[in-house]
């Protein structure tokens, strides 16, 4: 079964690549118009960062990400991971770096302890598949106030689903506006997806502009030149 399965995966790559209406894998199809674009690079290439600049990694797991951005900028980062392994491997691989903070939780509209099926980069809270374990979460605006004080200049997001809450909640209470930078990967298992993807769009479009788009892929969000507001006390 698992032999099918590769080759279905292999088939589904190549038809995306050379002729979309043969692909029977719609998110095979966009990750290949990513991939077309120029990939990953076009997450960490010509971006306003430097050794003062504050970044917020959100759905760590194993660094790459987080590692990346600090050998092109150098600036300070928090990292948040909920799953212990992954915790222990980027305290591991971070431990001579004094830049970078490990967070063990997840960030949602609420705090509060919840399970998550831990499948590798794809663990998640909406999809029931892999070893259920306990996590905390916390509320990504309680969280995230403080360091948003002096700005966020940027703001990742890759956390399986997670991302239309912790989104809606930095809307609600207005944290959106000291992200400069947002990196943003929705997510369609969710129900209700391209509605509500849609939904914080046009709410996002208020305070930012998109750099660039690919449906349930990867966006990237940057706050258009305007005065951005004072934060009052919690």
């Amino acid at each position: 079964m698992n032999l099918v399965r590769r080759v279905i995966n292999r088939w589904n790559t190549i038809a995306a690549d050379r002729c979309p209406r043969l692909c029977g894998n719609v998110q095979v199809i966009r990750v290949a118009a990513w991939n077309r674009s120029g990939g990953n690079e076009q997450l960490f290439d010509g971006l306003d960062l430097g050794a003062g600049s504050l970044v917020v990694d959100v759905g760590g797991y194993r660094g790459d990400w987080s590692a990346e951005i600090f050998a092109r900028y150098a600036p300070t980062i928090h990292v948040l991971e909920p799953v212990p392994d992954f915790v222990r491997h980027l305290r591991r691989r971070f431990s001579r770096n004094p830049k970078i903070d490990i967070h063990p939780i997840a960030l949602g509209a609420a705090s509060h302890r919840t399970e998550i099926f831990v499948q590798a980069d794809g663990s998640s809270v909406h999809r029931l598949a892999g070893e259920a374990i306990s996590i905390d979460v916390v509320c990504a605006s309680e969280f995230l106030r403080p360091l948003a004080r002096s700005g966020i200049d940027l703001l990742k997001l890759n956390i399986e689903g997670a991302e239309f809450d912790v989104l809606t909640d930095l809307v609600d209470t207005g944290l959106i506006d000291r992200v400069r930078t947002l990196q943003v990967q929705f997510h369609d298992f969710v129900p209700d997806a391209a509605r509500r993807m849609k939904d914080l769009h046009s709410r996002l479009s208020k305070t930012h502009r998109p750099r660039f788009a690919y449906e349930f892929v990867w966006e990237t969000w940057e706050r258009v030149a305007a005065a951005v507001p004072q934060l009052t006390a919690a």
